[in-house]
């Protein structure tokens, strides 16, 4: 009879953990774990009343299993949820690209894309709790990425090979004055110049010390992934709307979602 009582003991500091993560799936904003772990606090006590102190150190067990270990587990799943909305976000921006690439202009509602439906995870500071978000269908929001928009001009020249370098094109006459680039890392690799610019077709060539580089014709927009030019400023897209969130003007895109990713902390929106 004792044996079948510690059975049963064992099994019930098993199950309330484990029903615990199976609820917290299905409810995820913590009530569930708060729940868990009150009631093996409470069933440890009165097993402390009897003096069970075994039964009462197993549930204890589970609660420190819950309050320690579970939480941590809950981050990495948000992380992996984070790596697979980061992957989607890439993978949608790649192909507006070529899209752009293919028929000479941006798609105007991404319906032939086939967009991701996502499922998107959100550890509150404390890491205690997480919101799931679902992310399905397409908002449109025209015009939402001319927002202080620039062009971010830049490359890369090797240690000492170059001291004034500049970008010239068809928005500055091809003068070199007038579009010198700063060494912004101060170590003679990455020089790059912002100019406020709307989206548009550039010509374009970089000049390092007086030596001229290939002309080069680029259609700048928030689609481009150019080595020397691309949208300097993405602006936010804010809004909770459980959509992805797209500009058909300039090829902008976003997660409709408010919630925060766990490594940085930023809304989702944001990326």
């Amino acid at each position: 009879m004792q044996t079948f009582k510690n059975v049963l003991t064992l099994l019930g500091a098993i199950f309330i953990p484990l029903a615990t993560m199976i609820f917290t799936w299905f409810y995820p904003e913590g009530g569930p774990v708060l729940a868990g772990q009150a009631l093996l606090l409470v069933v440890a006590a009165a097993f402390a009343v009897k003096k069970n102190f075994t039964a009462m150190g197993v549930y204890l067990a589970g609660f420190l299993f819950l309050w320690t270990v579970y939480p941590y587990a809950r981050m990495m799943l948000c992380l992996a949820g984070d790596g697979r909305a980061f992957g989607a976000l890439h993978s949608v921006s790649s192909r507006v690209l070529e899209y752009r690439e293919l028929n000479g202009r941006l798609p105007a509602d991404l319906s032939e894309l086939n967009l991701p439906e996502l499922t998107v995870y959100s550890c509150e500071s404390d890491d205690r709790k997480i919101h799931r978000h679902r992310i399905a269908g397409v908002e449109l929001r025209p015009g939402a990425g001319l927002e202080n928009f620039k062009v971010l001009f830049s490359t890369y020249i090797a240690r000492g090979h170059a001291v004034n370098v500049a970008v010239t094109g068809d928005f500055n006459g091809f003068d070199p004055a007038k579009g010198r680039m700063s060494d912004t890392g101060a170590n003679g690799f990455y020089w790059a110049l912002e100019l406020p610019l709307p989206p548009g077709r550039y010509s374009f060539r970089i000049v390092a010390d007086g030596r001229q580089g290939p002309l080069e014709t680029v259609d700048v927009d928030h689609a481009t992934r150019h080595a020397n030019a691309a949208a300097a400023a993405r602006p936010l897209l804010a809004g909770d709307t459980g959509k992805w969130l797209y500009d058909p003007r300039t090829g902008l895109v976003a997660l409709g979602c408010s919630g925060v990713d766990t490594k940085h902390r930023r809304p989702w929106y944001a990326y």
